[in-house]
């Protein structure tokens, strides 16, 4: 048996899964929810259930829902009116997946979550509690963002990253992603044209993320690149992901038997109780469901320290503190090139790190008044990222967060690095390249106008003339028998007499009154 074999049968026999629809697969073109498609989906999600998996459900579609419910013309673009779909639509949504489980014999249960949620340390907690006593009672949990209340995450690839965080959340080994694609398409030559599925990553790196194309619809947020970004987030914490076309009615259902369905990415490895080798629970939430509110900027021997010994960070190999932040907010750690290596939960505020950097432990108390920690991230609170100081990377294997980034998050505007800066700087080239932004449509807009009355009047001016002559023709009557309407034979005889060498051709045409005239 092949190894590409081996690691989809790792897949069937995945027993705690997070299955992600996208708003493509669930509604129509006019952006209607397609009862058909959902149906099917529900089917294949309570064959699952029935053979004992633990299914978890991040759905889309709550704003298309509402849109169909409100009658809009299409997507709104200001953030209250989205938030106004996602209120009237989610419970129209919610209340047909209830209506369609219940028919085949399931219980589902809402789940409404924002980022702040996960973040929180005590509420990630609870909705971890939450979902894990729903599995064991054997209820499907149907997950969305609370977009009522939510604003920055009603945004690109909301859900995406939302299903990664869940699977990370409920330590699921798999993250199902249902596209309207069958997952990644590479080009089968150097020029282009036509494409084919790539079957296997074992990671994301940016060369395929150059594959992926923006999202192809306005009803959806997300995309090909941000369904990469949130498998490498799952593979990065041990598990595995799948990329799949979720408009065939048994996609999943050939998935679980092991087929060779959509892009598998990463290699399923899991504890002998169905869980994904990865990180511990605390570090996994310090890795993915924090947003870096500073940066600490260590000198190489620091450096080294973390990332070769796994040891703490100490204010004497601190450089420079950049952002306001206060004690037990997340911070990213830096090398003197720029390079970012670790991220952890900071024990002082930036103003004290200022007083303090580059000084000895004990010497804390006396520049501060008191010394409630002796280190600036204790070694509990700091996970390790990409690389280190020198390269080789001795961090032990429950420190260790990832290969290529920190988070879903990235952090904006600070030097992100690895496949979330990758994403940001490929959306900006797009965005660049096709013009897009209210610039770019006013653009396009203006060129529509102008060309408009130019071409359409031509045109109609050219069909009419033509029209015209024909209609001059075929009305063309004369009684001179030698000059019948067109003189159709006149062409044939014409090229006879030419190609015998007939002198005097073309005779003088018969005249008629109507011609002459």
């Amino acid at each position: 048996m092949s190894t590409v074999s081996e690691q989809r049968q790792a897949v069937a026999r995945a027993q705690r899964v997070v299955i992600k629809v996208g708003t493509r697969v669930l509604v129509q073109r006019s952006g209607r929810p397609d009862e058909r498609r959902i149906g099917a989906l529900v089917e294949q999600l309570a064959a699952l259930r029935a053979a004992g998996r633990q299914v978890i459900l991040v759905s889309s579609g709550a704003i298309g829902a509402g849109i169909e419910a409100l009658r809009l013309p299409g997507r709104p673009r200001a953030v209250p009116e989205l938030q106004m779909a996602a209120a009237v639509g989610q419970s129209r949504l919610m209340a047909r997946y209830d209506r369609l489980f219940a028919a085949r014999g399931c219980l589902a249960g809402q789940v409404l979550l924002t980022h702040d949620d996960l973040r929180h340390r005590q509420r990630h907690l609870n909705a971890r509690n939450t979902m894990m006593t729903l599995l064991r009672h054997g209820i499907v949990p149907v997950v969305n963002e609370n977009d009522v209340v939510a604003v920055d995450e009603i945004k690109l690839g909301d859900n995406d990253q939302l299903a990664a965080l869940v699977t990370m959340l409920v330590d699921a080994s798999l993250l199902v992603l249902l596209s309207s694609t069958d997952g990644l398409r590479a080009p089968l030559g150097p020029a282009g044209g036509r494409t084919r599925r790539v079957p296997y990553l074992a990671r994301v790196s940016e060369q395929e993320l150059a594959l992926a194309w923006g999202k192809g619809s306005p009803l959806s947020t997300g995309g090909m690149a941000t369904k990469l970004a949130a498998a490498q987030a799952v593979v990065d914490v041990g598990a595995s992901a799948v990329i799949a076309d979720g408009r065939r009615a048994d996609t999943l259902l050939r998935l679980f038997r092991g087929d060779d369905v959509g892009t598998l990415i990463g290699t399923p490895a899991a504890t002998p109780d169905g869980r994904p080798r990865g990180l511990a629970s605390k570090k996994r939430w310090i890795a993915f469901f924090q947003r870096s509110q500073g940066t600490l900027v260590v000198d190489d021997g620091a450096a080294r320290a973390i990332v070769e010994r796994g040891k703490s960070l100490l204010p004497i190999g601190l450089r420079a503190i950049e952002g306001h932040f206060e004690a037990g907010a997340m911070v990213t750690v830096k090398t003197l090139a720029g390079r970012a290596i670790a991220r952890g939960l900071v024990e002082y505020a930036s103003a004290e790190l200022a007083q303090i950097q580059g000084r000895r432990t004990a010497e804390i108390g006396q520049v501060l008044g008191a010394r409630p920690m002796d280190e600036v991230i204790h070694r509990d609170n700091l996970v390790i990222g990409t690389g280190g100081a020198t390269g080789t990377g001795g961090a032990t294997g429950s420190n260790r967060a990832c290969t290529t980034r920190w988070s879903l998050w990235g952090s904006r505007g600070r030097g992100s690095t690895g496949l979330a800066h990758a994403l940001e700087r490929r959306q900006e080239r797009l965005a660049r390249r096709d013009g897009r932004g209210a610039r770019g449509a006013t653009r396009r807009a203006a060129r529509r106008q102008r060309a408009r009355p130019r071409r359409r009047p031509r045109a109609r001016a050219h069909w009419r003339a033509a029209r015209s002559a024909g209609a001059q023709r075929r009305a063309h009557r004369c009684d001179d028998r030698r000059h019948p309407p067109g003189d159709r034979a006149a062409g044939p005889r014409r090229r006879a007499a030419r190609a015998s060498g007939a002198p005097g051709w073309p005779p003088d045409r018969p005249s008629c009154a109507c011609r002459s005239g």
